[in-house]
């Protein structure tokens, strides 16, 4: 997906910065570069973006109301827009769910619409989830952590995360398909 960027081609004033451009509006590139520009190629990392599913069905009002009557139906929504996001962006989601409280949980991980979806296992926390994913997998991948949460906001800032909130993941979901509309002119 992310072609290897020789660094020759460039402009000077991005090599100066010791960063490479960033390809996506909430994603900061932070890749350095060491040796002489005209022969290091750098790879950017896969990018990422982990979602706390009940975090944000509960922060978007069309999903809130809808999971009053049928949460499933809620989530199916929010998979379809993540789905058509992940589509628009090219960034992999995880979207984790609560499954603490189902006595016998083993938890499970499937893929629908071609987003993995994880349902943690009794006792363990989407949050807890969430923080030993992006701690397990800090060096692999350039990690966008979407929540409200303020304390895994937190946690998941000091494994070099980049956060944004429930409601800014809804606007950035939104901008992107406003986006592809005008690209093909669709009304």
């Amino acid at each position: 997906m992310y072609a290897s960027v020789l660094l020759s081609e460039l402009p000077p004033y991005i090599l100066t910065q010791n960063r490479l451009p960033c390809v996506h509006p909430f994603h900061r590139h932070t890749e350095t570069y060491t040796g002489k520009a005209s022969k290091v190629i750098v790879t950017p990392k896969e990018k990422r973006l982990i979602v706390d599913g009940y975090n944000v069905i509960f922060a978007w009002e069309s999903l809130t109301e809808l999971a009053k009557t049928n949460l499933d139906a809620a989530k199916d929504k929010l998979i379809s827009l993540l789905s058509n996001y992940q589509g628009i962006t090219g960034v992999k989601t995880l979207l984790v769910f609560d499954g603490y409280k189902v006595k016998g949980n083993h938890g499970s991980t499937t893929v629908q619409e071609d987003i993995e979806i994880v349902h943690t296992k009794e006792n363990q926390t989407a949050d807890q989830f969430i923080e030993a994913y992006t701690h397990e997998n800090e060096g692999q991948y350039q990690m966008t952590v979407a929540t409200s949460d303020g304390l895994i906001q937190t946690i998941t800032r000091g494994s070099g995360c980049q956060i944004i909130s429930s409601r800014e993941l809804y606007s950035a979901m939104e901008a992107a398909a406003k986006e592809l509309r005008e690209m093909y002119d669709i009304k």
